[in-house]
């Protein structure tokens, strides 16, 4: 059975993807239309925006040192089984070298 690695995205596909459920008006398609979504705002609304814009950035520090821990945790559950895979290839070797060696050895 091959083992797979864990998918990594790029830093964009990453960003966007945290930043899609949290606030979507912040993914990278969305953030050059802003200007003109909010041309008319007043200050108010622009600092309530930037409020809610400050909250959203904490929510996706947080998403993502999670995403970045179960990362790592996958990436160790792959190392174990790429070590694994290689100790049985190893061992698989040997004991097929062994085994040439006993049939030359009894001939």
């Amino acid at each position: 059975m091959p083992v797979i690695p864990p998918v990594i995205p790029d830093a964009k596909e990453l960003y966007d993807s945290i930043m899609s459920t949290i606030e979507p008006e912040l993914c990278t398609d969305q953030i050059p239309l802003l200007t003109e979504k909010y041309k008319d705002e007043t200050q108010e609304q622009r600092t309530a925006r930037l409020k809610k814009y400050n909250s959203a950035f904490e929510a996706y520090d947080k998403a993502l040192d999670a995403y970045i821990k179960n990362l790592h945790q996958e990436v160790g559950v792959y190392r174990k089984q790429v070590l694994g895979e290689a100790e049985k290839h190893s061992r698989s070797e040997e004991l097929s070298k062994l085994s040439q060696l006993e049939n030359t050895f009894s001939h």
